[in-house]
């Protein structure tokens, strides 16, 4: 992670034209991230400038419905920002343990704990996208809480990440 990015943004709330400027974290070099052309309209300026307001602030999750493009708002907003994006696409089965580390084995039949996507992008203080949020269980989304309150983790390896 890098240091911050002050952002100046005009927003127009019911044609008033406001300029704030606030400060947000960054990463420092360019990620190598490069969205699709992106065709900026009233909706999505809004739309951007509540996240960074919100980024600003702490967490984001962003919801809506399929195809609406939170996709593209997102590699947009990660692009201003400079964030590499990790994502972690989520299934209904998947438990609070296979959130954070999956069992594999390596080639001489040993087994190893591997860090999800999630871990990953903890460690390496990464934009992370979870994807399908909404199908996991509430025991399975419980298991986040410290991460998102006390930016700690306790993973199933015995590996214990904070701050």
């Amino acid at each position: 992670m890098g240091g911050y990015l002050w952002v100046d943004l005009l927003i127009n709330y019911n044609r008033v034209v406001t300029d704030y400027l606030f400060k947000v974290p960054a990463h420092d070099t360019p990620s190598s991230i490069i969205p699709p052309t992106f065709i900026k309209t009233p909706y999505h300026d809004q739309l951007l400038s509540d996240l960074m307001l919100s980024h600003a602030i702490g967490d984001i999750c962003l919801v809506g419905p399929k195809g609406c493009g939170k996709s593209l708002i997102i590699d947009q907003f990660a692009s201003l920002l400079n964030y590499p994006i990790e994502y972690f696409v989520l299934y209904k089965d998947l438990s609070a343990r296979e959130l954070l580390q999956q069992r594999i084995t390596n080639e001489n039949g040993d087994t190893l704990w591997q860090n999800t996507p999630l871990v990953q992008a903890a460690i390496h203080g990464r934009l992370l996208v979870l994807d399908g949020i909404h199908r996991l269980n509430n025991d399975t989304l419980v298991s986040l809480q410290r991460l998102i309150q006390d930016r700690e983790l306790f993973l199933p390896d015995g590996t214990r990440l904070l701050r």
